[in-house]
């Protein structure tokens, strides 16, 4: 059996990370199963230290510049690959979809909760009928939208799918970065978007962490590997690194995150209970600011609604200062169920049985 999965990323690496977790679920359940992936990242090492074969389209920020490369190099792959099912992750090239190529092959959507506009349109999209399973990388009560009548017999939630952390790789995070006896701040984007949007978050969490001036503190800022910007002269105590592969561990060994509101890093903090100082990004296709409250709320993490060096410099300082309320937060997390090998397990199933009855559109 040979699967295909189509990852698209922007200047974040969610939709590879999240794949490549669910493909290695894939591989653990049936390990004669063949997977190959189409994906435009700039930066495949999850994929290369998975041996996951891939065919790479190029990049471009222009939307319809990057789907119409996407359909030409999924279609090829489609007619020389020959794969029993095509898992798409979040986005998918309709005309792709649409093409005779398509027929006679099972189709999955990993549908992750985006923003409201978004939703309604892609609930809308007559192309959801050429999906015969659609898997929601959510628990339903984290869902914030009612699911169309005709996609709940093909619709499944699953809980989260995520990268996991390893007390083994915890301990040599430590080692790693010189973090005993010290308190950790591990600093992630984790939001995804343009360029200079990270660049904005970045600055504005060294400009707050230059500022504490505590000598007993460790920042690891982990700016992503595409991040270019020179930051310049930093305190001895922060530490800028480009990529940090297991980085889930090194959040374990953290007493406190800094982060955006992407869909896998949150994730990643609720699974393992770090107190985190959120700071939500607006993005056209993700809720960032939803998924930050409902966090909040419970009194898991602490949110600072806009990247201004002296706010998040407060909250820092203040969770650093009341370790009683660091503690209580660890506590307020949700229960999160990782939907890893739940989903696996659909998407072979689904690829065995082959493509269902689809409404002739």
């Amino acid at each position: 059996m040979k699967i295909l999965f189509y990852a698209i990323n922007g200047i974040g690496l969610g939709h590879v990370v999240r794949t490549t977790s669910l493909a290695t679920a894939i591989r653990k359940i049936s390990r004669r199963t063949e997977i190959l992936f189409v994906t435009n990242t700039r930066f495949p090492f999850f994929l290369k230290r998975n041996k996951i074969p891939f065919s790479r389209t190029d990049f471009s920020w222009v939307e319809s510049v990057s789907e119409k490369r996407s359909v030409r190099t999924i279609k090829r792959l489609l007619r020389e690959a020959d794969p029993d099912a095509v898992v798409y992750d979040t986005v998918f090239p309709e005309r792709a979809l649409r093409d005779p190529c398509s027929r006679g092959r099972t189709n999955v959507l990993i549908l992750r909760e985006r923003g409201e506009r978004t939703m309604r349109e892609l609930f809308s999209n007559s192309s959801l009928w050429f999906f015969d399973r659609i898997i929601i990388p959510h628990a339903r009560r984290d869902f914030a939208f009612d699911l169309p009548a005709d996609l709940r017999r093909r619709a499944r939630f699953v809980g989260p799918i995520i990268r996991d952390y390893s007390l083994g790789r915890t301990r040599e995070m430590a080692k790693k970065y010189r973090l005993r006896g010290k308190f950790v701040i591990t600093v992630t984007c984790g939001g995804g978007g343009h360029p200079v949007l990270s660049e904005i978050f970045v600055c504005a969490v060294v400009g707050a962490l230059q500022r504490l001036r505590l000598p007993d503190v460790r920042a690891v800022v982990v700016t992503g590997p595409l991040f270019r910007k020179d930051m310049g002269h930093l305190e001895k105590n922060i530490l800028l690194v480009s990529f940090e592969p297991d980085l889930p561990s090194l959040i374990k060994a953290s007493n406190l995150v800094i982060c955006e509101a992407g869909y896998n890093t949150i994730n990643e903090v609720i699974k393992i209970r770090t107190p985190a100082v959120i700071l939500p990004a607006k993005r056209q296709y993700d809720d960032q600011f939803g998924r930050a409250r409902r966090l909040e709320e419970r009194g898991a993490v602490v949110v600072v609604p806009r990247p201004e060096p002296d706010a998040l410099r407060d909250a820092v300082l203040n969770l650093y200062r009341d370790r009683k309320r660091l503690a209580k937060m660890r506590r307020r997390f949700p229960v999160l169920r990782q939907g890893n090998e739940v989903a696996a397990k659909i998407i072979l199933e689904a690829a065995r049985q082959g493509p269902a009855g689809r409404r002739d559109i």
